[in-house]
């Protein structure tokens, strides 16, 4: 990160690069390219196929496989640019400091 922002690179097969384009789904990108438009990043989660981060201004977005609802787009379906999560059920009154993902499931840490 530089700055807090957040750049993305190697093979997308499910959308992870987020950078809101269907022409490199499923393609190759060989230089960190920035992903635009997600404010100063504070902690990033990742996994194999999906990504989460949250900003400084405490908004957490998704982008990715999205299978099992991991997403919380409440559809099966994968993201191709990071979209905020809106239904965060008691998050609000939060300060998430921490993001971690696994295969299917993400966690966050909130003070």
């Amino acid at each position: 990160m530089h700055n807090g922002q957040v750049f993305s690179f190697g093979h997308s097969d499910s959308g992870q690069f987020g950078l809101r384009n269907n022409v490199i789904y499923k393609k190759r990108i060989m230089t960190p390219t920035v992903i635009p438009n997600l404010n100063p990043i504070k902690s990033i989660g990742t996994r194999d196929h999906f990504s989460m981060v949250v900003n400084i201004i405490n908004n957490i977005y998704a982008w990715g496989f999205g299978e099992f609802s991991v997403l919380e787009n409440n559809k099966d379906e994968d993201e191709t640019s990071p979209f905020q999560i809106l239904n965060l059920n008691g998050l609000r009154e939060k300060d998430v400091v921490r993001i971690s993902c696994g295969s299917s499931h993400a966690l966050f840490l909130g003070v």
